[in-house]
């Protein structure tokens, strides 16, 4: 059983996921998750699941858009063999 602090600590947690959702910020959600590696289309927590459905449910429409267009930048990036991680550093450069 969870001590008090550490369910604090997860409702906590869970209160800055959701706002980062709502208000569709990615940066501050990649920050407020465990796995940053979970945004766009993993597994967030055991409390909200995955992330493209809860922001189905509970985001902007452009946040929903913004989600896609990254899942769909990982799959060309992975279907060329290319580090995702490379990539983004290449197209900030421009």
């Amino acid at each position: 059983m969870a001590t008090d602090e550490e369910r604090c600590a997860e409702a906590q947690k869970f209160e800055r996921i959701d706002e980062a959702f709502h208000k569709g910020d990615l940066d501050t959600l990649r920050v407020a998750v465990d796995d940053p590696a979970a945004v766009p289309n993993g597994r967030v927590s055991d409390a909200i699941g995955s992330c493209l459905v809860y922001a189905i449910y509970h985001s902007p429409l452009a946040f929903i858009r913004t989600l896609l267009d990254v899942i769909e930048f990982l799959d060309v990036a992975r279907a060329l063999a290319i580090d995702p991680a490379r990539m983004i550093n290449e197209l900030e450069r421009r």
